[in-house]
């Protein structure tokens, strides 16, 4: 027992150490992969974003390029129609015709109203047309109710950008002053402030920030950036420098940033004769178009424009009467432009140089209300500057941005940012077209599949360690049995033997030294010694089969045998058997005693043999001293019971009572002789007849039953 408890000890550190590396390396292994699926899934979020962001982009694109090739002279409701480009904002002659402006229709969704602002800060729109033209307007290109509408959203963005008490009055017709405004329409003149942003610190705190690697947020970057060049390529302006034919001019190119344009206004300016300046004077710029290039564009979409606005002064053409009243007579101007006149040139139409700067988004916070989203440009007229743009429905415009990616990033939203702010790792959810940022929702935690390779491999791992820590235990335990099997064997031959043995010793002693003279008293001692003699062969019998057992096949030949011609061969070795421990076999038969087996009836005889045998030992103090053989014969097999009326089998030995020298503990002190074999050999011996032994729990009348099975010939 005590090398047991060093096996024991042994075999549990093992199993304790596999277990805690195995455990480690499942933990190790399932961590990186559930590492590497949140990598993945990361990827495919980040993945989302970006096409999201790009369709968002597509979005704005035809938006922002449609306004930016919008010509300058469209901010006007009508304008004259046969002019020069950088002409069209000069008095119109009565002789001239002037046709509307396609902005007077109305603004497409989701613009609200297009805009134009003068250097002094009077706000006016191309669909409020002024005094002069609004019964045109109504009769022909615009409702009344139409031209209401615009009109109000004028006053409302006016009050937006924060205009003047003045301004506002002659806007609305209303002495109430204007909500202060926290940002304005962008300014590049001096002394006027650039376009304020809504304080997106509280708004970026909703934005849910996730952990990138330095590789996302170069490729976020690197997004952003080929983003923001598409739409650099949308808003750039076209850019127009008309000196008309009649004026043989070289038509220089757009001027890289707005110093270089005021650079070159003033040079043109200061040339007085600059029809017959050279291409090459130190007031033009390095680069000049051909000479004889009667109208110089930069971007074909002006040209479209410009061509498609001349097709429409041709198409209205109207008659006399109705040019002459479109022509009366042109009001004065007003210096607030509040209902858009074609304001006075301060150069000539020939010095006039026209610069249409990009168009930038730009918020307008008020307080009180939601921020306001305008498209707004720079645009030179000479040595002026007006500003032109659209005011954009941001509510509408924000539904649709995120219906073109609501496939893809269902539940995002956009907030307005700072357009200054850079941070990396927000820049990969900017849209470059609008300071605005995409808020996406916490992707949820990436679904682990039920079986992957890494927990194949593991469960693998995890059960050759089971079976074989299993297999050790078994094998540990086998040794262990194998070994306590040995002492019980050791001790129950050595108890057995010792009894004959002696008896052997002592009469044989006994009757050599002439010390029992009456015959009666040799006959006696003979015969004991005859019995001990044959307990003696039948302890070395049962060893050496039980050694055999397992090893080899039944002696004899196995020839259908009656089972009635079976019973009458057993009954007589049995019967005798029951009568010399003084008790009574009973015998009861079934009526089919025809049926055939297939048996060895010697084998048959030695199991039921040790079942009468262990009956008569331990049924030896029953009241009751039957011991009854029944014999059943059923469709498929034949059943041969032995039963006694002695104390049974206790339930907790049930499980172990035909295990090799295992006795009961009510006879484990050695007051019954035996070894413990003749169940074990009884049972073995059944199984190599391809038959069954069992012990019936439940049986009638009580005591220990047994059941021999043994399949018919068919």
């Amino acid at each position: 027992m005590r090398n047991a408890r060093w096996s024991i000890l042994v075999f549990a550190s093992c199993v304790a150490l596999i277990t805690g590396a195995l455990v480690w390396l499942t933990v190790q292994a399932v961590g990186l992969e559930r590492r590497e699926a949140e990598a993945r899934a990361d990827a495919k979020f980040q993945e989302a974003i970006r096409l999201a962001l790009w369709r968002m982009e597509s979005t704005l694109a035809p938006i922002i390029a449609r306004e930016s090739s919008r010509p300058y002279f469209q901010y006007r409701s009508f304008y004259p129609a046969d002019r020069a480009y950088n002409a069209m904002r000069t008095v119109a002659a009565p002789s001239e015709i002037v046709v509307p402006s396609p902005l007077l229709q109305g603004p497409q969704d989701p613009i609200l109203l297009h805009f134009e602002q003068d250097a002094a800060g009077a706000c006016s729109s191309p669909q409020v047309p002024g005094p002069q033209f609004v019964a045109l307007a109504e009769s022909t290109y615009a409702s009344k109710y139409d031209l209401e509408i615009w009109k109000q959203r004028l006053t409302d963005f006016s009050n937006l950008q924060g205009g003047n008490r003045a301004s506002n009055a002659k806007t609305t017709g209303s002495d109430a002053p204007a909500p202060e405004a926290k940002a304005v329409v962008p300014q590049a003149a001096d002394g006027e402030t650039e376009v304020g942003m809504v304080a997106a610190d509280g708004m970026r705190e909703q934005t849910q920030s996730r952990n990138l690697s330095s590789a996302q947020v170069a490729q976020s970057a690197s997004e952003y950036n080929a983003r923001q060049n598409v739409n650099r390529v949308a808003s750039e302006p076209p850019q127009v420098y008309d000196n008309l034919s009649k004026a043989g001019l070289a038509v220089p190119p757009a001027p890289a940033s707005k110093a270089e344009a005021e650079s070159f206004a003033a040079a043109s300016a200061a040339t007085p004769d600059n029809k017959k300046q050279s291409p090459d004077a130190g007031a033009t710029p390095p680069e000049v178009s051909k000479p004889d290039a009667p109208l110089a564009l930069r971007d074909e979409r002006a040209a479209d424009l410009l061509q498609k606005a001349e097709n429409d002064a041709n198409l209205k053409d109207r008659s006399a009467g109705e040019s002459s009243s479109v022509l009366s007579e042109t009001p004065p101007v007003d210096a607030t432009r509040t209902d858009g006149p074609i304001e006075t040139p301060t150069a000539t139409a020939d010095d006039t140089v026209v610069v249409q700067g990009e168009l930038v988004a730009r918020w307008i916070e008020v307080e009180g209300k939601p921020p306001s989203l305008v498209l707004a440009r720079d645009v030179m007229i000479g040595s002026s500057t007006i500003k032109q743009g659209v005011w954009l429905d941001w509510p509408r415009l924000q539904e649709s941005l995120l219906a073109a990616a609501g496939d893809v990033l269902p539940g995002a939203s956009l907030q307005p940012v700072d357009p200054l702010l850079t941070d990396p790792l927000t820049l990969g959810r900017r849209l470059a077209a609008i300071p605005a940022e995409l808020v996406v929702p916490t992707p949820p935690s990436p679904i682990m599949p039920a079986w992957s390779p890494v927990r194949t491999t593991l469960t693998g791992a995890w059960a050759i360690a089971l079976i074989a820590a299993i297999a050790i235990g078994l094998v540990l335990r086998a040794s262990w049995d194998l070994a306590e099997r040995r002492g019980r064997f050791v001790t129950a031959v050595t108890h057995e033997l010792r009894t004959p043995l002696t008896t052997f010793c002592l009469y044989s002693q006994m009757l050599a030294d002439g010390m029992v003279p009456d015959e009666a008293r040799r006959h006696e001692y003979f015969s004991t010694l005859r019995t001990e003699s044959l307990r003696l062969s039948r302890i070395v019998e049962s060893v050496l089969d039980y050694a055999r057992l397992g090893r080899r096949k039944p002696s004899g030949t196995a020839l259908p045998v009656p089972v009635g011609e079976l019973v009458d061969q057993l009954v007589g070795t049995l019967a005798a058997r029951c009568e010399q421990a003084q008790m009574t076999l009973v015998v009861q038969r079934d009526p089919k005693s025809d049926a055939a087996i297939a048996t060895d009836p010697a084998t048959v005889e030695r199991i039921l043999y040790n079942l009468v045998d262990n009956a008569c030992k331990y049924a030896a103090s029953s009241p009751d001293r039957r011991i009854h053989f029944d014999i059943r014969v059923g469709s498929k097999d034949v059943e041969m019971a032995v039963r006694d009326h002695g104390p049974g089998v206790d339930a907790p030995e049930r499980a172990t009572i035909f295990r090799p020298f295992v006795r009961g503990r009510r006879h484990g002190d050695g007051s019954i002789s035996g070894l413990g074999l003749g169940l074990a050999l009884a049972k073995g011996l059944a199984d190599q007849l391809g038959g069954e032994l069992a012990l019936d729990v439940k049986p009638d009348g009580g005591g220990a039953a047994f059941m021999l099975r043994l399949p018919l010939t068919t």
